[in-house]
Protein backbone atom coordinates (compact mmCIF):
# COMPACT_ATOMS: atom_id res chain seq x y z
CA UNK A 1 0.00 0.00 0.00
CA UNK A 2 2.83 2.76 0.84
CA UNK A 3 4.63 1.70 -1.77
CA UNK A 4 1.60 2.50 -4.54
CA UNK A 5 1.37 5.99 -2.41
CA UNK A 6 5.01 6.60 -2.99
CA UNK A 7 4.98 5.58 -6.38
CA UNK A 8 1.89 7.90 -7.30
CA UNK A 9 3.51 10.78 -5.20
CA UNK A 10 6.82 10.21 -7.16
CA UNK A 11 5.07 10.57 -10.79
CA UNK A 12 3.03 13.36 -9.80
CA UNK A 13 6.38 15.73 -8.61
CA UNK A 14 7.59 14.98 -11.87
CA UNK A 15 5.20 16.80 -13.66
CA UNK A 16 4.82 19.30 -11.86
CA UNK A 17 8.33 19.78 -11.76
CA UNK A 18 7.91 19.73 -15.74
CA UNK A 19 4.92 22.49 -15.35
CA UNK A 20 7.29 24.61 -13.40
CA UNK A 21 9.89 24.83 -15.55
CA UNK A 22 7.98 25.84 -18.31
CA UNK A 23 6.79 28.93 -16.22
CA UNK A 24 3.49 29.32 -18.09
CA UNK A 25 1.05 32.02 -16.74
CA UNK A 26 -1.40 30.16 -14.84
CA UNK A 27 -5.35 31.08 -14.50
CA UNK A 28 -5.73 31.87 -10.90
CA UNK A 29 -9.44 30.81 -10.03
CA UNK A 30 -11.76 30.04 -6.81
CA UNK A 31 -14.04 27.30 -7.03
CA UNK A 32 -17.01 26.11 -4.61
CA UNK A 33 -20.11 24.48 -4.03
CA UNK A 34 -22.82 24.11 -1.51
CA UNK A 35 -25.11 21.24 -0.20
CA UNK A 36 -27.94 20.88 2.46
CA UNK A 37 -27.78 17.47 4.52
CA UNK A 38 -30.76 15.63 4.53
CA UNK A 39 -31.18 12.99 7.78
CA UNK A 40 -28.24 13.02 10.09
CA UNK A 41 -25.66 12.00 10.78
CA UNK A 42 -25.11 11.06 7.31
CA UNK A 43 -21.34 11.10 5.13
CA UNK A 44 -21.99 13.58 2.07
CA UNK A 45 -19.58 14.18 -0.78
CA UNK A 46 -19.15 17.33 -2.35
CA UNK A 47 -17.27 17.05 -5.61
CA UNK A 48 -15.57 20.25 -7.60
CA UNK A 49 -15.20 18.53 -10.78
CA UNK A 50 -11.68 18.72 -12.55
CA UNK A 51 -9.90 20.51 -14.52
CA UNK A 52 -10.39 20.12 -18.90
CA UNK A 53 -8.58 18.38 -20.82
CA UNK A 54 -5.24 19.50 -22.05
CA UNK A 55 -5.44 21.23 -18.54
CA UNK A 56 -3.46 20.47 -15.08
CA UNK A 57 -4.04 22.28 -11.46
CA UNK A 58 -2.50 23.53 -8.56
CA UNK A 59 -4.84 23.28 -5.42
CA UNK A 60 -3.17 25.70 -2.83
CA UNK A 61 -6.69 26.98 -0.60
CA UNK A 62 -9.14 24.78 0.46
CA UNK A 63 -12.38 25.57 2.59
CA UNK A 64 -14.76 23.43 4.18
CA UNK A 65 -17.62 25.64 6.31
CA UNK A 66 -20.91 24.86 7.69
CA UNK A 67 -23.05 27.74 7.43
CA UNK A 68 -20.68 30.23 7.83
CA UNK A 69 -16.35 30.59 7.95
CA UNK A 70 -17.13 30.86 11.78
CA UNK A 71 -19.45 28.32 13.17
CA UNK A 72 -18.40 24.88 14.34
CA UNK A 73 -20.59 21.69 13.17
CA UNK A 74 -20.20 19.50 16.05
CA UNK A 75 -18.53 15.82 15.31
CA UNK A 76 -18.30 16.51 11.55
CA UNK A 77 -15.07 15.52 10.15
CA UNK A 78 -14.22 15.77 6.79
CA UNK A 79 -11.24 14.44 4.48
CA UNK A 80 -10.24 16.37 0.82
CA UNK A 81 -8.84 14.16 -2.01
CA UNK A 82 -7.63 14.47 -5.48
CA UNK A 83 -8.50 11.43 -7.59
CA UNK A 84 -9.88 9.90 -10.47
CA UNK A 85 -13.02 8.91 -8.51
CA UNK A 86 -15.35 9.59 -5.79
CA UNK A 87 -14.53 7.41 -2.71
CA UNK A 88 -11.89 6.78 0.20
CA UNK A 89 -8.02 6.23 -1.51
CA UNK A 90 -5.55 6.93 0.79
CA UNK A 91 -3.37 7.52 -2.50
CA UNK A 92 -5.32 10.17 -3.41
CA UNK A 93 -6.16 12.00 0.00
CA UNK A 94 -4.36 15.33 0.62
CA UNK A 95 -5.99 16.27 3.92
CA UNK A 96 -7.68 13.95 6.73
CA UNK A 97 -9.18 14.35 9.89
CA UNK A 98 -10.46 18.57 9.54
CA UNK A 99 -13.25 19.73 11.60
CA UNK A 100 -15.72 22.01 10.08
CA UNK A 101 -14.96 24.72 9.77
CA UNK A 102 -11.23 24.69 8.41
CA UNK A 103 -9.07 26.62 5.72
CA UNK A 104 -5.74 24.97 5.00
CA UNK A 105 -3.61 27.53 2.86
CA UNK A 106 -0.47 26.23 0.79
CA UNK A 107 2.16 27.51 -1.28
CA UNK A 108 1.94 27.80 -5.38
CA UNK A 109 2.66 24.21 -6.98
CA UNK A 110 0.85 22.04 -4.19
CA UNK A 111 -1.36 19.00 -4.60
CA UNK A 112 -1.56 18.66 -8.46
CA UNK A 113 -4.82 17.87 -10.00
CA UNK A 114 -4.61 16.23 -13.83
CA UNK A 115 -7.40 15.61 -16.53
CA UNK A 116 -9.65 13.26 -15.62
CA UNK A 117 -9.13 13.26 -11.86
CA UNK A 118 -11.28 15.65 -9.29
CA UNK A 119 -11.30 17.24 -6.26
CA UNK A 120 -13.81 16.42 -3.53
CA UNK A 121 -14.66 15.99 -0.15
CA UNK A 122 -15.97 13.59 2.16
CA UNK A 123 -17.71 15.01 5.77
CA UNK A 124 -18.54 12.33 7.82
CA UNK A 125 -21.12 12.64 10.38
CA UNK A 126 -22.92 15.73 9.33
CA UNK A 127 -26.28 16.17 11.29
CA UNK A 128 -29.13 17.11 10.01
CA UNK A 129 -30.49 19.83 7.81
CA UNK A 130 -26.86 21.25 7.73
CA UNK A 131 -24.97 23.36 5.11
CA UNK A 132 -21.80 22.64 4.56
CA UNK A 133 -19.96 24.40 1.57
CA UNK A 134 -16.18 23.32 -0.02
CA UNK A 135 -14.38 26.11 -2.07
CA UNK A 136 -10.80 25.92 -3.42
CA UNK A 137 -8.10 28.12 -4.61
CA UNK A 138 -6.85 26.77 -7.66
CA UNK A 139 -3.75 27.46 -10.58
CA UNK A 140 -4.85 26.18 -13.94
CA UNK A 141 -2.20 25.11 -15.83
CA UNK A 142 -1.47 24.53 -19.31
CA UNK A 143 -0.77 20.33 -18.97
CA UNK A 144 3.02 19.54 -20.38
CA UNK A 145 2.43 18.04 -24.03
CA UNK A 146 3.05 14.36 -22.45
CA UNK A 147 -0.29 14.79 -20.22
CA UNK A 148 -2.76 16.67 -22.21
CA UNK A 149 -5.16 13.86 -22.76
CA UNK A 150 -4.08 11.20 -20.30
CA UNK A 151 -7.68 9.77 -18.58
CA UNK A 152 -6.61 7.37 -15.62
Amino acid sequence: MFKAWADHAAVLEKKADTIIRQRPEPLRKSIGTSLLSGTGPSTVTLDLGGPAAGRMWFVHRVGILGADGHTAVAGAIADIYTGPALGTDATSEIYAGLSVPSIVVEGRHHNPVLYGDGLYVIVYNVPTNQLLQFTAGIEDYPAPDQLAMSIK
